[in-house]
């Protein structure tokens, strides 16, 4: 796995401005680490040492990034290089990770910066590979834009989370070299102080496995409502994340409620059951 460490920038960053080639790119990256306050060697020797294998080496409008076959029906054509997106409502986390595990499988590299809450073992099952994923402590606000700069540099996706915003004029700055450097952001936080080019929210969730007194949670299923400006089509579908098996996959069709389809074919000896779990089921 990557490095976790509590990162600051000095105050005149460099974030607005055009570094050229990605050896310079690489170059103004190791200077920016090297600079960090409180760091340890050890930290800024892994980091440089990703930023050295995980460099974009294609531009923005050349091809877009992977996802999992589970999402093709949000994104057919892939995450488009240069976006950011919003992930909003219950299961955001889940989705966020999900969303980074396309890109990873597919041999690129994530930065995840404020996810301290999140799990590690739920992000592995997704399908990221913890060898190509660097952990990044939430910086103090004043060094939001500066820490996110570094990383679209160098990292193909980087997920956001936190408990502040990133400052209006950071992300001005930041729009053009995100789109330069044909990454994708991936806010998981409300953290990005700017519209997105795309919003998924998830708009309803219900959990599979629990039976009366009994079972346990094997499956949640969430209904995701895309939106997003630049000829982005609202669409929505509806997903099992996590599946049994702790992944992600598109959710099966059912016509009806639990209710109906309780209802609908009840053996001779559950009827009594059933109606008496129908009237409970309608009263609550």
């Amino acid at each position: 796995m990557g490095v976790v460490a509590e990162t600051s920038m000095p105050d005149g960053d460099d974030s607005g401005q055009d570094l050229g080639s990605a050896p310079q790119r690489l170059r103004a990256t190791n200077r920016s680490v090297s600079l960090l306050p409180g760091r340890s060697n050890e930290a800024v020797a892994l980091f440089k040492d990703a930023a050295t294998r995980v460099e974009p080496t294609v531009l923005a409008n050349e091809r877009r990034l992977n996802v999992l076959p589970a999402l093709a029906q949000l994104f057919p054509q892939g995450l488009q290089r240069g976006s950011t997106v919003g992930v909003r409502g219950p299961g955001c986390s889940s989705l966020g990770l999900a969303m980074a595990a396309g890109p990873v499988e597919s041999g690129s590299w994530v930065a995840m910066v404020g996810c301290e809450h999140l799990s590690l073992v739920s992000a592995e099952q997704l399908g990221i590979a913890l060898t190509r994923t660097v952990l990044v402590a939430q910086p103090p606000k004043r060094a939001w834009g500066a820490v996110v700069a570094a990383l679209v540099d160098t990292f193909e996706v980087v997920v956001l989370a936190g408990r502040s915003k990133i400052p209006t004029r950071d992300v001005t700055k930041l729009l053009p070299r995100l789109r330069d450097r044909g990454s994708v952001i991936i806010d998981i936080a409300n953290v990005w102080s700017d519209a997105h080019d795309v919003v998924l929210d998830t708009t309803a969730q219900r959990w599979s496995g629990l039976g009366q007194g009994h079972g346990v949670l094997a499956s949640r299923e969430i209904v995701v409502a895309m939106t997003g400006r630049r000829g982005v089509a609202p669409r929505e579908v509806s997903l099992l994340l996590p599946d049994p098996n702790g992944a992600v996959q598109p959710a099966e069709p059912h016509a009806g409620s639990d209710i109906d389809r309780l209802v609908a074919a009840p053996s001779t000896d559950e009827t009594d059951h059933v109606a008496s779990y129908t009237q409970h089921l309608h009263a609550v």
